[in-house]
């Protein structure tokens, strides 16, 4: 099993959601940083367009619970 993969079974139910909906999106770039400082690149772009810095854990169960709102 790759490092990746390690990371990736690590994440939390509403971080899975989350990323999974960010990584449908096909123009432009999203840079996400996590409160590890992990870095998550989304997009068709070599450049992030973007730049999101999660700085609680709890702002993917807020997203998730409550939409517009929590995010």
């Amino acid at each position: 099993m790759s490092a990746t993969n390690t990371i990736k079974n690590k994440r939390t139910f509403y971080e899975k959601i989350i990323i999974e909906l960010f990584s449908k999106m096909t123009v432009g770039g999203l840079q996400i940083t996590m409160p590890d400082n992990e870095i998550i690149n989304i997009g068709n772009n070599e450049k992030a367009l973007a730049n999101i810095k999660i700085n609680d854990a709890d702002f993917f169960k807020r997203c998730v619970l409550y939409g517009d709102i929590g995010f």
